[in-house]
């Protein structure tokens, strides 16, 4: 479904290249189809989709730099792709592709400093850069960076907040420090 979804975005870009809804959908698709063979093992093929929705991404957000929505959607898909890359056995790749996401959410919370997806995903980057070091044997750095992380989290208050996805985050700081 998501190649046929592709499919038809691309017929609609052939026409404008630069349409940013029709982009950012295809994108998703990129992402929807490197979800479903991570999920079916393929990490080769689920990394490669994810880079081209990493690509699509950052070619609409230069054109739109202003934009905080697609820098957003830019970061969390680097971030993703991070993870997949982490999954495979490349800590290497997974460290530099984290620290790209990291810099962009970082960037997102100097110009607001209260978008607290940013903030959130800031500290999601942090475990992943975390991990990275300790599966490339730094487990010295990656205590200073799960501590960041752990920072962040908590300035959003985890433990009165019902909002699970930062208290995931602390949780896998903590897990990551142990």
């Amino acid at each position: 479904n998501y190649r046929r979804a592709a499919s038809i975005r691309e017929a609609g870009l052939e026409v404008d290249r630069t349409n940013v809804p029709l982009n950012t959908h295809m994108a998703a698709d990129f992402e929807g189809m490197a979800e479903s063979m991570r999920q079916t093992g393929d990490l080769v093929h689920a990394i490669q989709m994810q880079a081209k929705a990493v690509e699509t991404l950052e070619q609409i957000s230069r054109a739109s730099s202003n934009n905080t929505t697609l820098r957003e959607f830019l970061a969390e898909a680097t971030n993703r792709l991070g993870t997949f890359r982490q999954a495979e056995g490349d800590p290497s790749a997974a460290l530099e592709t984290y620290r790209q996401a990291h810099q962009i959410f970082l960037e997102l919370l100097a110009a607001d400093p209260k978008n607290s997806l940013a903030k959130s995903n800031f500290g999601f980057s942090d475990n992943g850069i975390a991990g990275s070091l300790t599966a490339l044997g730094k487990p010295a750095s990656a205590l200073e960076v799960f501590r960041e992380a752990i920072d962040t989290f908590e300035s959003m208050s985890p433990s009165t907040s019902s909002n699970r996805y930062c208290r995931s985050g602390l949780a896998s700081a903590y897990s990551g420090m142990g």
